[in-house]
């Protein structure tokens, strides 16, 4: 992967060189890490008032049916079906206004339409899906369900907004948006808690993501200018739609398995689904950050490319060395530092000592699981990005009866069976999306590719035994002050990681030093 501003190749369909897509990935990146913590600080509220007991495990039951018509229609399929049909007329503004106001138009009526099919039958799917739910998490999660769901409109407004912006080469707006969502959410959770229960905690959901659509909206409307308002739906939006129902295919399998995940959980004792839900959270923080951040960037130049399999598989080769160098990382942190982390993010108020521990014991083995998850995330757009929408699907349905029978069968195991049929299904993907994209990374490049990774792994080492250390001679505080103690831990940890990656004789390395302008006797800077 270079680095160089000035370095040849096949630009500018590949990471690096002249920076094209380094500073949306940046940007993007920074503004999803920003939404994580938002997210995190919601998170690390609910586990503060109500735990992981019965009324925690209702919680997380009743605002997944509201994350799974989310995955399965909006966050994960909703941009891939729209970027193909607006690249297509990108240039052609009127064209592009009139189509882009039409998408919008429908994806806000659809989801609307969904959003009160849901709420009237929240009580019914409560009722055949958690039947291992005791009385009290079952009230908790009819009243989640019927506050958060009428998020799910303003969710689809803001997603299609972020497709529209994205073929127009805009990125980090809409992560803003996500982030300014987050954290207003996080910022609502605590008052509406306190005045409404868990129906206050699904209001919370809701009014964060009126936010999420109102920050986009000035800059949408700039881009649909000169379109025309029509309640007719032309082809392109009918056929947006079918690539839609098509790719939410392959997310209604992997949603299943979350909700079979779910109901398995539940029979597995109080404070199995909310341990689960808490252990996720944290292990998914890379990943959200860098995976999520470059399938953005690169999904609508993949689509560009879905005839150009050598410049596709350039891009996916620099987009997953860049993925993989920073994620495996951070992912081998949170596994080594588990029980740290695990106390310091949650460990306060209604959840207990015992609580945290129960999360440290499964986050080591969905980290690893994540640290593959950013790797398929990014295969599975270029499954898109080609069209192979029922290839997808096919793999989605294989992977997922993998994974439920995985899952069943480790269930003997607790917890940690569950988290581990988790991350095997996750190498699954990885593994069955390469063989589908027929992606074969050159000998030489692996070999380099090997040789980074190594020293990525001893520069993580050196800054893990360096907290070790501190953490052997200096104690670290309990309570509210364990937050900012392990925080400045993870700082000087990371800092010498980092100083230990700049020292590699690697050729990447050496043109990040030469990009920073680190090494001796040159000047170069990002400009």
């Amino acid at each position: 992967m270079s680095l160089d501003p000035g370095s040849p190749g096949p630009e500018p369909s590949v990471i690096g060189g002249n920076g094209e897509l380094i500073r949306p990935i940046a940007g993007t990146a920074l503004f999803m890490a920003i939404a994580i913590a938002g997210g995190y600080v919601r998170d690390a509220l609910v586990a503060s008032q109500i735990g992981a007991r019965s009324s925690a495990d209702g919680y997380f039951f009743g605002i997944q049916i509201g994350l799974a018509f989310q995955a399965l229609f909006l966050l994960g399929p909703l941009v891939p079906a729209l970027v193909p049909a607006l690249r297509a007329v990108v240039n052609d503004e009127r064209a592009f206004a009139t189509l882009a106001r039409a998408m919008f138009l429908w994806v806000v009526i659809a989801t609307m339409a969904g959003s009160i099919v849901l709420i009237g039958m929240a009580s019914p799917l409560v009722g055949i899906l958690g039947t291992g739910l005791d009385h009290v998490a079952r009230v908790s999660a009819i009243a989640v369900i019927q506050s958060s769901v009428p998020m799910l409109p303003f969710v689809g407004a803001g997603v299609a907004a972020s497709a529209i912006l994205n073929v127009q080469g805009k990125f980090v707006l809409p992560a803003a948006a996500w982030a300014a969502s987050n954290l207003a959410t996080a910022a609502l959770m605590l008052p509406l808690y306190r005045l409404a229960g868990p129906s206050g905690i699904g209001l919370a959901w809701t009014l964060g993501n009126v936010l999420y659509a109102v920050v986009q909206i000035g800059p949408l409307q700039r881009a649909w200018e000169g379109g025309v308002w029509s309640f007719k739906m032309p082809v392109p939006v009918r056929r947006a739609f079918r690539n839609l129902w098509a790719i939410s295919g392959f997310f209604a399998t992997a949603q299943a398995g979350a909700i079979a995940e779910r109901v398995i959980a539940a029979h597995l004792g109080s404070g199995a689904i909310s341990q689960i839900s808490y252990a996720e959270k944290l292990a998914l923080i890379p990943t959200g950050v860098l995976g999520g951040a470059v399938s953005t960037v690169i999904f609508p130049r993949l689509s560009g490319l879905a005839t150009d399999r050598e410049g596709r598989n350039q891009l996916l080769a620099s987009s997953l060395r860049a993925t993989v160098m920073v994620v495996t990382p951070l992912s081998v942190w949170l596994m080594t530092m588990a029980p740290l982390t695990s106390s310091a993010a949650f460990e306060r108020g209604a959840l207990s000592g015992s609580d945290s521990s129960g999360i440290a014991h499964l986050l080591p083995v969905y980290a690893l699981g994540a640290a593959m998850l950013a790797v398929a995330t990014i295969l599975l757009q270029a499954l898109f990005a080609s069209g192979r929408q029922g290839m997808a699907f096919r793999m989605g349905v294989l992977n997922t009866a993998f994974y439920v029978s995985v899952a069943v069968l480790l269930s003997a195991k607790g917890t940690t069976g569950l988290a581990w049929a988790w991350t095997m299904a996750q190498v699954t993907t990885v593994l069955i999306a390469a063989v589908l994209l027929r992606w074969r990374p050159r000998p030489r490049s692996v070999v380099r590719f090997g040789a980074l990774l190594a020293w990525v792994l001893l520069a993580t080492a050196a800054g893990l035994s360096t907290d070790r250390l501190i953490t052997a001679l200096v104690p670290v505080p309990i309570g509210i002050g364990r937050l900012p103690a392990v925080g400045g831990l993870a700082a000087v940890g990371i800092g010498v990681s980092v100083v230990a990656l700049l020292l590699a004789p690697i050729r990447e390395i050496r043109q990040l030093r030469r990009r920073f302008g680190w090494d001796h006797g040159t000047q170069r800077r990002l400009p």
